[in-house]
């Protein structure tokens, strides 16, 4: 699965499905593991984008400053990568 180097960090996300982007973002520290169980469905309608939060999962590094502040930072320059 693909890597985008956003703000220092390498973030790590899956993409999954076709049509309307929908970026699933899992909770503080989380990462796109905690979508599996409904990935199937969704896919079917849209085009999923789940990444792994910094700090979290496959994203490195592990140790950095973590806020929601950053994730939202993080999603809304990947989701513009994607376009």
């Amino acid at each position: 699965m693909p890597n985008a180097t956003i703000n220092d960090v390498d973030l790590y996300y899956e993409i999954h499905g076709d049509g309307m982007p929908l970026m699933l973002v899992a909770g503080l520290a989380s990462d796109s593991q905690s979508w599996q169980t409904i990935l199937g469905h969704l896919s079917r309608q849209c085009l999923l984008i789940a990444p792994d939060n910094r700090g979290a999962g496959r994203t490195k590094p592990q140790a950095i400053e973590i806020s929601i502040r950053h994730i939202a930072d993080d999603c809304v320059l990947e989701f513009l990568l994607q376009r």
